[in-house]
């Protein structure tokens, strides 16, 4: 194994030191840097080329199956809308017929195919923020000349709608075919600053839609890819060299004895987990130096090290538990220092690692964004991981804590008065020390106390184990995991729900401070420091002058911007814009996403008359930010721009910053839900309201969008202002209308006090998040359990072969009652959901009716203006379609950033237009965003079409969603509830015929052959019943005989034996009388001669006389073991008297270690001291050489039981089934009856007596014996 270990380690530094020389040589050079440049750019073009190609191709074939189609006689609109639906990753198509548009497909653009006479043509275009593919090929019939135009996405910035729709950008997967930030740029002049590398792109129609390049400054990431191979290189191998030392060091600790090597495996753990910490190992991996985790990942570092701690945590209990379950108890002397010595250090350890676990679980909470309590049935992937983290977490220390509690009590149960105790206030000694010195005050007493219950509990449970060890035997394995994960998810929760409580109060009074912040200096300092810092980016002044770039331009305020927004501007709205030479808008950002509808047009008009405004100021104006309160009304609102210097000496480009706050009515329906969507998905209580009071008095309140309806206070109370003024914050809940709110005061200054308000967690979302985590963990658990299963058994069982029948089906029970509750909940989220979107539909409906109505009754024409004003009234948001494409919109950013086609659906065209339909719904979506559509015909001069959006998933609905489910839900658990129940019991009747066949087999195996069950059915089990009665009649016929022909056998052989063991002291008396005779025969000797042989004859005659009389007497003892009187007992003092008789012998050791109280039994008191004194004797002849014998005596369950307890030689495997076998011996004297009349003796008092031995380390006799009644 170690030549295997030193031959890897070998082969590990001849890697590393072959690595070191690769990465040394192939250093990049300005030669290969430039060769390297051009591959990739090569790359990042054959990858566009091949992305046209595709897209060509589909176009191709799918024209080709219209075509057959077209040529039929009788083709269906279903058929040609069936091809067009047909093509993947196409974004839009769309079949003119004679140069009109016939049917279309998801997302066409406005576009003339006559335009382009050629059988195939391929361009780039541009709409809005959208850059696509457009590939048109002719078709040809008979009778018609049609047009197929297919569109495929390239790239879309959604800019300020970016919590609706993530940006799409397949430019990047272009660029990473190659190792360089190869970036694109469509429609646009070459760029001609920074840029050395240019590759010009084409679709075969066009020579020219756009470049790929490389800008100079991105020259250098060749050697930054350089160095960041090394370094993973080189963290590789430092990993692999630690892992096989880690493997080496275990290998070795393996040979060691058990405990040692238990030792030596916890102490292998805590270093590595210690180096890891200390060197950051595996972030490396999982979080690369060079691109840290973003906010909002679904990985934090939090999080990872909360898994990191699991695992290590999961190793540490497994190596200990691994090696004291199989150990029963320690044996030693009777140490009062060692049950002090344990006791502390279990409870001091114990009353550190809990709270500190647990601190650490409550950290992630409080300082991450981890949705414990949002809305949604399934939870997200970050907070799946942190359920199973930090509930597996739990459920480590929990077990490591029960098992190491049992182990101890079964080590010092001798002492456990003393110890259980010692244990509890050592643990509570400890618990408040780290709590209020390590830990910082993050919760009430409250917890601290339900954490000390907690811990009671689990020892409490530790002393139950030891008290009954045949608890958990016969348990589930299944319901044990399913106890273990309950157990860890309720002791986790409360704390949870703490530190989410504790989250949201610091948002709200950071919310509070911000508002209370607002001014105009404020804004004007945030104005002036954007436009600094934005002015002197040379990335932003390179899109502004030298043109848009799909990887840089299109996010590129979002990114600067979004970057320095800080925490303190929460109660400003920031707007930013780049304004090309030209004076056209390349690109925007708005801080808020509703801003983008509201205002966005607006601010486009506001910049660019801005910016002419500055330009006409004859004086070269580089920077100007002034106040413009009439604007919309703003309270606040300053604006200010940049001049951005083109280093070609071209004309200047401008950057436009608005900063202002908001007033507290945002706009309609779809525009406070789009903004709010996912936001309030993941937090519902994180809308607030804010209010400023001076002296007491409201001076001012702002509300978040979509917020509830919250109380609102025109003055504060005098108790109110007076405790402020003590304690500076005040956090309390209030009722009202039925709702429970959270209200956060704090305390300004002498005049100001602010108060936050915030919809609290009721009782059905705590409800309903507790269940959502348990049983996202509960399934994790037994899948895994399952999985263990599998490989421990090699087949799927989910049950163990030694399980009783009735855990079976309960388990059975248990797993049919969770799946279909699983499948319950889910089908009732989605009927519930399917409901609500019919009742939108109602809505919908009974909206576009009143709204057709009131634009009817103007009697104007239909313009954008007039629908504008009746939507306002009606607080509707509405588009209109002139036949087939969009005139007006309430929305319409949405169809300026194309995240919705200007197009009406065909679907909705044809049934409204075709099918004469006065009215339908359509689902659709933007991003992960449902909307649900209605759609209406408009009768006015020409007929036109209305839809009125709705959004099917708002907050409101999420919170009646939950109040609907979290109901379902308890009816569910009570039916689960019920299910368990009912399964209890009919599992206990189907299996207490097999417990009575078990009890009867039981009582006929020792010899109760008089046992019959009773027959109360007639099915199988019956029929049983009958069959084991009718065995039972046979097996006591069959003992009689049986007995008959024991006893024969038994008296044959004791004669024999009798025989045997007489003859032996007869043989030698024989003998010495011959000898005498001959000697007296001769008559050479005379009577005074032959005296000494006589004397000697005659010894001889007597010993073997009273050899004869100890076999007569061994034997008459086996058949009556006992000889004297029962009578109450101490067995201690039994065992007492008996270590006295050797107290003086010096080749033993021997001492007792004996329990408390007194173990009172029935016994004849020197028949059982006469089984002591043989037991120690033979544990002496056990140690020739000398050693320890301990006695020591406990009480368990009504018994006694003594053991002794040597570090002998120990008994041969072969000779232990036959050592209570009568004149069986493994020693040369003796009649071999010693140990076989000790366990007659032992049973004569309704005892018993086993043992246990291995060879080379000892033999421990044990002795139980039924305690006095009231003992």
């Amino acid at each position: 194994m170690y030549k295997l270990f030193n031959s890897i380690f070998v082969a590990i530094i001849l890697f590393w030191v072959g690595g070191e020389i690769y990465f040394y040589f192939s250093k990049p050079s300005d030669i290969a840097r430039e060769d390297r440049i051009h591959q990739s750019l090569n790359r990042s073009v054959n990858a566009f080329d091949s992305s046209h190609d595709a897209v060509v191709r589909d176009t191709e074939q799918m024209a080709n199956r219209l075509w057959r189609q077209l040529r039929e006689s009788g083709v269906t609109s279903e058929a040609i809308q069936g091809i067009l639906r047909s093509g993947k990753g196409l974004w839009g198509s769309a079949l003119y017929k004679n140069g009109e548009l016939m049917m279309w497909h998801g997302h066409p653009v406005i576009w003339n195919p006559s335009n382009y006479r050629k059988p195939v043509y391929a361009t780039i275009q541009k709409s809005g923020n959208a850059t696509y593919f457009l590939v048109q090929v002719e078709i040809y019939t008979d009778q018609h000349h049609y047009h197929l135009v297919n569109t495929s996405l390239i790239s879309r910035d959604n800019q300020a709608l970016r919590y609706l729709v993530e940006d799409y950008d397949r430019t990047s997967e272009w660029s990473a075919r190659s190792a360089l930030p190869i970036e694109f740029s469509f429609l646009t002049d070459e760029p001609e600053q920074n840029i050395r590398f240019v590759r010009h792109l084409n679709t075969g129609s066009v020579d020219s839609v756009g470049v790929a390049y490389l800008k100079t400054r991105n020259i250098e990431v060749l050697t930054r890819n350089w160095e960041d191979r090394l370094r993973q290189f080189r963290y590789a191998i430092f990993s692999i060299i630690l892992l096989s030392l880690f493997i080496l060091y275990f290998t070795w600790s393996h040979r060691l004895r058990p405990w040692s090597r238990t030792g030596m495996n916890l102490l292998g753990v805590a270093i590595l987990w210690v180096t890891l910490y200390l060197l950051d190992v595996p972030h490396r991996w999982i979080i690369p130096e060079t691109a840290p985790l973003m906010p909002g990942s679904w990985l934090s570092e939090p999080l990872l090290n909360l898994l990191i701690s699991f695992v290590f945590y999961g190793l540490i209990t497994y190596i200990l538990l691994s090696r004291i379950i199989p150990v029963k108890r320690l044996y030693g002397i009777y140490w009062l220092p060692r049950t002090i010595s344990f006791g502390i250090l279990f409870g001091v350890f114990s009353g550190f690692v809990l709270p500190y676990t647990i601190y650490m679980i409550f950290n992630v909470i409080v300082n991450g964004d981890i949705s414990i309590l949002d809305l949604n049935v399934l939870p997200g992937m970050e907070t799946w991981l942190f359920y199973h983290a930090a509930s597996f977490l739990m459920a480590a220390l929990f077990i490591f804590c029960l098992g190491t509690g049992w182990f101890l009590m079964n080590t010092e149960q001798n002492n456990l008065g003393w110890f259980r105790p010692l244990v509890l206030l050592s643990f509570i000694a400890s618990y408040f020390f780290t709590r209020f010195v390590f830990i910082e005050p993050a919760w009430a007493i409250g917890y601290d106390i339900w954490l000390t219950l907690i811990f009671t509990s689990i020892f409490s449970f530790s002393y139950y184990l030891h008290r009954n060890p045949n608890a958990l035997r016969f348990s589930s394995y299944l319901r044990l995991v399913a106890w273990v994960t309950i157990i860890s998810v309720l002791i986790l929760f409360p704390f949870l729900n703490h530190g989410f409580m504790l989250r949201q109060d610091a948002s709200m009074e950071e919310a509070g401070r911000s508002y209370i912040n607002i001014s105009d200096a404020t804004a004007e300092d945030i104005t002036t420091r954007l436009l600094t810092t934005l002015a002197a980016d040379q990335d932003v002044i390179d899109v502004a002058t030298a043109g848009s770039s799909a990887t840089i331009s299109q996010s590129i305020l979002r990114q600067r911007i979004g970057g320095m927004l800080d925490s303190n501007w929460l109660g400003y709205a920031v707007a930013g814009f780049l304004i090309d030479q030209d004076d056209n808008v390349i690109d925007g950002f708005t801080s808020k996403s509703h801003l983008s509808d509201l205002y966005l047009p607006a601010f486009v008009t506001e910049s660019e008359r801005f910016v002419r405004e500055i330009e006409r100021d004859p004086v070269n104006i580089m920077m100007k930010v002034e106040p413009d309160p009439a604007i919309y009304d703003f309270p606040i609102f300053y604006k200010g721009a940049a001049r951005l210097n083109s280093p070609a000496g071209n004309d200047d480009a401008w950057l436009v910053i608005f900063v202002f706050v908001e007033r507290s009515i945002y706009g309609r329906p779809i525009n406070d839900a789009l903004a709010t969507h996912n936001r309030d998905r993941i937090l519902l209580q994180n809308r607030f309201y804010v209010a400023e009071y001076k002296n007491g008095i409201l001076n001012r309140a702002i509300e978040s969008e979509s917020a509830f309806p919250y109380p609102r206070f025109s003055k504060l109370g005098s108790d109110d202002l007076e405790k402020l003024a003590e304690q500076g914050k005040l956090v309390r809940r209030v009722q009202a209308g039925g709702t429970s709110y959270r209200e956060v005061l704090v305390h300004i200054d002498d005049q100001t006090v602010v108060l936050v308000n915030a919809k609290s967690p009721n009782f059905q979302n705590l409800a309903f998040s507790f269940f959502r985590m348990l049983f996202s963990v509960l399934f994790t658990a037994l899948f895994l359990f399952m999985i263990h299963q599998l490989i421990v058994t090699r087949q799927w069982r989910v049950f163990r072969t030694s399980e009783r029948f009735q855990n079976r089906i309960l388990d059975s029970y248990l797993l049919a009652t969770l799946g279909f509750l699983f499948v319950l909940v889910i089908t009732t989220e989605y009927i519930v959901s399917q409901q609500s979107i019919r009742m939108v539909e109602q809505e919908l409906m009974q909206d576009i009716e009143l709204l057709i109505n009131e634009l009817q009754e103007t009697g104007e024409e239909l313009s954008a203006g007039l629908l504008e004003t009746v939507t306002s009234r009606l607080n509707l948001d509405a588009f209109i379609y002139n036949e087939k494409l969009l005139t007006a919109s309430t929305a319409p950013d949405l169809f300026r950033q194309q995240l919705l086609p200007y197009y009406l659906p065909y679907q909705v065209y044809d049934e409204l237009y075709l099918q004469n339909r006065t009215t339908t719904f359509q689902n659709t979506f933007i991003g992960s965003t449902p909307l649900l559509v209605s759609y209406s015909v408009f009768d006015g001069d020409s007929p036109q079409v209305i839809a009125v959006p709705a959004y099917t998933r708002s907050a409101r609905f999420e919170e009646q969603l939950l109040q609907t489910t979290s109901f379902l839900i308890a009816i569910y658990i009570f039916i689960f509830g019920f299910f368990i129940a009912g399964a209890v019991i009919i599992s206990r009747q189907l299996s207490r015929p097999l417990a009575e066949f078990r009890s009867g087999l039981q009582r006929i195996s020792s010899g109760h052959l008089d046992t019959i069950i009773p027959v109360t059915t007639k099915d199988e089990i019956g029929e049983l019943a009958n069959a084991y009665n009718v065995m039972v009649y046979k097996l006591k016929d069959l003992q009689g005989e049986l007995a008959e022909v024991e006893r024969q056998a038994a008296w044959t052989e004791m004669a024999r034996h009798v025989a045997h063991e007489i003859k032996n002291p007869l043989t030698p008396m024989k003998l010495s009388i011959q000898h005498l005779q001959r000697q007296v025969a001769s008559g050479n000797h005379s009577i005074e001669a032959l005296r000494p042989l006589i004397d000697k004859i005659s010894k001889t005659l007597i010993e073997q006389m009273e050899s004869l009389n100890n076999i007569a007497s061994d034997f008459s003892r086996y058949a009556k073991p006992l000889s004297g009187n029962f009578e109450n007992g101490n067995l201690n003092d039994i065992i007492t008297a008996t270590v006295e008789l050797y107290r003086h012998d010096s080749k033993i050791d021997i001492n007792c270690n004996l329990s408390d109280s007194a173990l009172t039994i029935s016994c004849v008191p020197d028949e059982l001291k006469r089984v002591f004194i043989n037991l120690v004797k033979n544990s002496a002849e056990a140690m020739p050489g000398g050693g320890t014998i301990i006695l020591q005596t406990t009480r368990h369950d009504g018994r006694a039981y003594a053991e002794v307890v040597d570090n002998g030689i120990g008994i041969p495997p072969e000779n232990q089934p036959r050592i209570f076998t009568p004149n069986f011996s493994s020693k040369t004297s003796g009649t071999g009856l010693g140990l076989a009349i000790s366990k007659k003796i032992v049973e004569a008092h309704g005892g018993d007596i086993g043992f246990a031995s291995a060879p080379g380390t000892g033999t421990t006799f044990t002795l139980s014996f039924p305690l006095v009644a009231g003992d």
